[in-house]
């Protein structure tokens, strides 16, 4: 979907701004009830600080709340107990450079933290440099997430899954993800 798809809401706690003949233009604002909305992907409300200075932007999410939808990879809305981290992006080259700093996402169904880069290039496939942990402790709660659409690869897999683990706890994940996203 398109940013101009996206409905943003938020209320603004604080605001500064800085500017002088020698220094470019840098804002910073604390914000509360930060909802997004398209309809691929919902989240919200989320509280945190955005900064931009330049071309550097960043984003700085603490104690985040609210609920998680993104209809293509996760069924249902999922409850949101504790987002912590720091996003940030910048134009690289002929593309664009996101960071991942201290990312935890807590829900009640698993623990994810994550910490990487993603370069998008202007033409060629996205790379990754990613490190993701996980833990869960009811996995048949978390594998009931898994979405089933039709368009969706290993559909056979998705299905037996969901059926045949009955119980049981994911005591620690791990994920190192290097390279051209095309290679995948």
């Amino acid at each position: 979907p398109r940013l101009a798809d996206t409905q943003l809401e938020a209320d603004i706690d604080s605001l500064r701004l800085l500017a002088s003949a020698d220094t470019p233009l840098q804002v910073g604002f604390d914000f509360s009830d930060l909802s997004i909305d398209n309809d691929q992907l919902s989240a919200g409300p989320l509280a945190g600080t955005y900064y931009q200075n330049e071309g550097h932007h960043e984003l700085a999410m603490r104690n985040a709340g609210g609920t998680l939808s993104i209809k293509h990879y996760l069924r249902g809305a999922l409850a949101i107990d504790d987002l912590d981290g720091v996003l940030s992006w910048r134009r690289s080259g002929d593309g664009w450079q996101i960071d991942a700093r201290r990312l935890r996402l807590a829900t009640g169904e698993a623990s994810v933290q994550a910490r990487g880069h993603l370069q998008l290039p202007a033409s060629g496939a996205p790379v990754v440099d990613l490190h993701a942990s996980a833990q869960a402790p009811d996995v048949v709660r978390l594998l009931q997430r898994i979405p089933q659409a039709a368009n969706l690869p290993n559909e056979r897999l998705r299905d037996w899954l969901a059926k045949a683990i009955e119980a049981g706890h994911l005591e620690s994940a791990e994920l190192d993800l290097a390279g051209p996203l095309d290679r995948f």
